[in-house]
């Protein structure tokens, strides 16, 4: 086995001085320190990863500045690289720019949790136990620049055991917190401050998982699995010298002088979501397998950096359009073609090569016709302020003769029909891992910008006063409610099939809506009270909207308006789309068509998957069956969601939605502000089920949808609980939406 002289003889320049850089101690670890033969290592080129702890943040923003070619001798660099370009190679300005985020974060005193800068940004990692096989781990990063994040060590992932109960038997510590305890220490400024700090590691996560056996925590280190036997006994060995005599009872300031709290407080709002997976076909408990994730919380209030929040400014489009952006006019369209989303229903895209009337300069564009194309122009410049512009489309001209914008071409597909292709090519297996963190690096890395945009754009209970317009976002829900304008648009002129004459009680629209109905043998009210009750909660004057927070938000940002490059790299590429009701919105409402259009796609896109859901078998097709009389509508329906459709469904609930409940519970007003929250967002849900697209042909969906979307309305925690397995809300004593 390498030893620790041999790893520092290689990896460490003996005429360098790491104190000197700022360094109180670097570890050296990752796929190398697990090998036999340091000179097979070499050989190899294999990977190594490393964690270098200095006394201060400052002391980051000096190595960068100031001591990089130092650090580079240090370690024996010879080329630095990040996720797009290396700092070697960067212009001054971004260079700059860089440096300027660095020195905030050095600014930043807020005690944080353990946490490396590292230019390499892992959404997730895959993880293997030795019992309880493959899994996946999500833990976004968070951003500090374009090509440097923070990854930390405070991110869980909880199994079930055997018994399919939810006591979870184990936890998955960090990856940075792994990296230090599984490495070598190849320099200490004081002898015995790394085992200090591994000491307190050991202590936290032993504390965290509440095991007792340091044995029993070790197999869910990164790739435990790899190690040899004699490098795990001697770890071991190490950690139980380490432990001998001190009491694991809490994290105190005893312990270092840099935390302020205890391991509670610090983990005041650590969140796990253990589940049990049961096999579709034979009904056996299946272990983890690739199974199952866990995530923690992220607070949405105040803002990471300390500046104050960006202020809110209304702005106008005016007829001199073109001083901004080119005309419409200016350019001849030499060649298109429909390009067009089954989840696009307001308006027409095509793909096409213009050219320039006067300069013949051609261009790839994206050219989108809708009645609302100056909403997506005026929404431009607050989007630029609150995301990342590389995320958002960018406008070439606009045709106002024609109701059009030119944006320039972006190479992908939308994030739905990526999942539904995918859903098709894997109907009967699950999908391959690289595929599920391909895909959970999506949600995750979309998660963490829609929750950084509404914390730059926060507008606090009772701010929204100061909006001189209403949110153009109710005109998906209150405006379709109001007078029944969506159902007498879709249903007024012509008998949909859910009306079908054979064997129904009721001719009309009027008398269905008036009828009781039953999903899965449960009672509930009429579906016309349920249009009125969500009309009522979701008026733009409610008092609750009053009292909630807005922010600004793309409004319509379910996954068909999210682009991504259609390649499986590390870090995914998206681009936002599709700003008719960006702005300003109530966040409730900011959160109901990515809920629903995400989580519930196989519900919503069944019409590809196959003709009627009620003639398959299937396990992994939703079933539906229902039956229309005198007495009321009966509805009875399956539906079973893959180990990816809980995993994506959590990550998008564990980092923006209950994190939203949770500071609406804390900080927003009484407590019962929670409950009207959710009252408002599940009949939200339930106008997302029902009013967006046409049922007339498909009465399987029709009853699909609205019985998921009954089921929402009356009990909205317990149907995510129940679909999804998610049973981490906020303020779990109060009532469910009823």
């Amino acid at each position: 086995m390498i030893t620790l002289a041999q790893v520092r003889d290689v990896y460490l320049a003996p005429n360098e001085d790491p104190l000197a850089l700022g360094f109180i101690s670097i570890f050296l670890g990752g796929s190398v320190i697990h090998q036999q033969d340091v000179e097979h290592i070499l050989r190899r080129g294999s990977d190594w990863d490393g964690v270098g702890i200095v006394r201060t943040k400052q002391d980051i923003v000096v190595l960068v500045r100031e001591k990089r070619a130092s650090l580079r001798a240090l370690l024996g660099i010879v080329r630095e690289d990040s996720t797009d370009t290396s700092w070697e190679d960067a212009s001054v300005d971004e260079a700059n720019w860089q440096l300027e985020h660095l020195e905030a974060v050095a600014k930043y005193d807020e005690t944080c949790y353990l946490g490396v800068l590292s230019h390499r940004v892992l959404h997730n990692i895959g993880l293997r136990h030795e019992d309880f096989g493959p899994g996946i781990l999500v833990s976004p990063p968070t951003t500090v620049t374009d090509c440097v994040s923070v990854m930390t060590d405070f991110d869980i992932l909880q199994i079930p055991n055997g018994t399919g109960s939810a006591t979870p038997t184990g936890v998955w510590p960090g990856i940075v917190c792994d990296l230090i305890l599984t490495s070598w220490c190849i320099f200490e400024h004081s002898s015995g401050l790394a085992d200090f700090q591994k000491r307190l590691l050991w202590s936290k996560w032993l504390l965290v998982s509440k095991m007792k056996r340091l044995e029993a925590l070790a197999p869910f280190l990164y790739r435990w699995y790899t190690f040899s036997k004699d490098y795990k006994e001697n770890l071991m060995m190490d950690a139980h010298r380490l432990l001998k005599g001190h009491e694991l009872k809490a994290w105190s300031t005893a312990d270092s002088e840099s935390n302020s709290n205890t391991l509670s407080d610090m983990h005041d709002h650590l969140i796990t979501c253990p589940v049990s997976l049961v096999d579709g076909n034979s009904g056996a408990q299946t272990g983890m397998g690739t199974k199952f994730v866990s995530y923690h919380r992220l607070k949405i209030s105040p803002a990471m950096n300390s500046d104050p929040l960006v202020a809110w400014r209304e702005t106008a489009i005016k007829h001199e359009l073109e001083s901004k952006w080119q005309s419409g006019e200016d350019f001849v369209v030499n060649w298109s073609a429909p390009f067009q989303s089954p989840f696009a229903r307001n308006s027409y895209g095509e793909k096409a090569i213009i050219e320039h009337r006067q300069t013949g300069v051609r261009h790839h564009v994206y050219i989108k016709t809708a009645d609302t194309f100056l909403d997506e122009a005026n929404a431009m410049e607050q989007l630029e302020a609150f995301f990342p512009k590389h995320n958002l489309q960018q406008i070439l001209a606009i045709d106002r003769g024609h109701k059009r914008i030119l944006f320039e071409y972006f190479d992908g597909k939308s994030l739905l029909d990526i999942r539904t292709q995918c859903r098709l090519e894997n109907s009967t297996s699950d999908m391959s891992e690289v595929v599920c963190r391909w895909l959970l690096s999506i949600e995750s890395q979309r998660a963490h910008q829609i929750m950084l945009a509404y914390r730059l754009s926060y507008l606090p209970n009772g701010a929204s006063k100061q909006l001189h317009h209403e949110p153009k976002l109710h005109r998906y829900f209150f405006h379709r409610l109001h007078n029944d304008t969506r159902l007498k648009e879709f249903y007024e002129n012509k008998t949909p099939t859910f009306l079908d004459p054979h064997g129904r009680a009721t001719g009309s629209l009027k008398e269905f809506l008036a009828l009781p109905i039953y999903v899965n043998k449960n009672a509930s009210k009429p579906l016309r009270e349920h249009l009125d009750t969500a009309e009522s909660l979701l008026h733009p004057q409610a008092d609750h909207f009053s009292r909630l927070p807005f922010v600004y938000g793309l409004g319509d940002g379910h996954g068909g308006n999210v682009m991504v490059a259609d390649k499986e790299t590390t870090t995914p590429v998206l681009r936002f789309v599709d700003y008719e009701v960006a702005g300003y919105n109530p966040i409730v409402l900011e959160l109901a068509k990515p809920i629903y259009h995400d989580c519930f796609l196989d519900a919503r896109g069944g019409g590809v998957l196959v003709d009627d859901l009620r003639q398959h078998t299937e396990a992994r097709i939703p079933k539906v069956r229902w039956q229309v009389g005198q007495d009321g509508v009966h509805i009875d329906y399956d539906l079973q969601m893959s180990f990816l459709d809980k995993a994506l469904a959590t990550t998008k609930f564990e980092y923006l939605v209950c994190p939203i409940l949770q500071h609406i519970h804390q900080h927003c007003g009484p407590e019962s502000l929670l409950h009207e929250a959710e009252m408002a967002l599940g009949h939200a849900l339930l106008c997302c089920a029902i009013l967006p697209r046409d049922f007339s042909h498909r009465a399987d969906l029709f009853f699909l949808n609205l019985a998921i979307g009954i089921d929402l309305v009356t009990d909205l925690r317990g149907t995510i609980d129940k679909i999804f397995g998610l049973q981490n809300w906020p303020a779990k004593e109060s009532s469910h939406c009823a």
